[in-house]
């Protein structure tokens, strides 16, 4: 009787790990690790030297941009080219910028309030 009951949580447990594992690979995507890829940040440190509008629509808001410049006209027009040179070349993350560039701008926003 114990080798059957024994055998019989052995199987359960075996399944329920599978399964968890072909879910979460199914539902989420692969985290961005900005520690793993160091160049990352630093392309986004380039992007605020190279256009200060950039820099103060990031750091101040809509509150010190200059429409007269002719550059991004909110945070959103700054993160999407940031993004797309950064994530749209990756082999794993290229793909999936392509599909839903909005996540990879909200995560590119969240790495200036972190």
């Amino acid at each position: 009787m114990d080798s059957d009951s024994s055998s019989s949580s052995s199987i359960s447990s075996t399944s329920s790990r599978s399964y968890s594992r072909r879910t979460h690979a199914a539902t989420y995507p692969p985290l961005v690790r900005w520690t793993q890829h160091p160049l990352w940040t630093w392309r986004l440190i380039h992007y605020l030297n190279i256009d200060r509008n950039t820099y103060k629509i990031v750091t101040f808001g809509k509150m010190f941009k200059k429409l007269s410049l002719g550059g991004p006209q909110d945070q959103r027009d700054c993160f999407t080219p940031m993004a797309n040179d950064i994530f749209g070349i990756h082999p794993i993350h290229g793909p999936l910028f392509r599909e839903n560039p909005n996540r990879y701008i909200e995560i590119i926003r969240r790495r200036f309030t972190t």
